[in-house]
């Protein structure tokens, strides 16, 4: 009977809401929706971000590809560049002619290979490179690139002074 009572007098000592059965299936059930609301808004979440990045894929399409050209440039620099290695030379005639193609076409540009040169004996440089620029075919870039000739462009070392261009569509 000791037991009995114990048992009785912990289940008084308890508040009446705690002890009724319906509040325990209302907790568990609380907790059992409040565990799935999180899983369902996760997968709101993830479904909505990854058919954003399919619609973003879709509605951007990629930009046409152009037809390569090789492009023979002779280019004279505005200062000396005597104490510039043959890597940083070819990393200047690449960004210059990369960059100035990409700003002034408004267009993507792909150089493949990167550039070669020839140091000429009265300071120009004969630069050959391979460009496309993405859109157009080779006439239009052999066109546009032949406009250079007489401007000066912008680089890291020095400003380039194109002397001429002369361009042949790559197979």
């Amino acid at each position: 009977m000791d037991e009995v009572e114990n048992q009785s007098s912990i289940t008084h000592r308890l508040p009446l809401l705690l002890q009724h059965p319906s509040f325990l299936i209302s907790n568990q059930l609380s907790l059992i929706m409040i565990f799935n609301v999180s899983k369902v808004l996760l997968a709101v979440t993830l479904a909505t971000a990854a058919s954003a990045a399919v619609i973003k894929r879709q509605a951007g399409t990629p930009p046409a590809q152009g037809d390569k050209v090789t492009c023979d440039y002779v280019m004279t620099p505005d200062q000396s560049v005597a104490g510039q290695s043959e890597q940083d030379l070819v990393t200047e005639f690449n960004f210059v002619i990369g960059r100035s193609a990409a700003v002034e076409s408004g267009k993507s540009v792909t150089i493949t290979d990167g550039a070669s040169f020839v140091a000429g004996s009265d300071n120009s440089f004969t630069v050959t490179e391979d460009l496309t620029i993405n859109g157009n075919t080779a006439q239009q870039t052999a066109d546009f690139l032949a406009g250079w000739v007489g401007e000066t462009k912008e680089g890291h070392v020095a400003n380039w002074l194109v002397g001429s261009v002369s361009c042949d569509a790559v197979a």
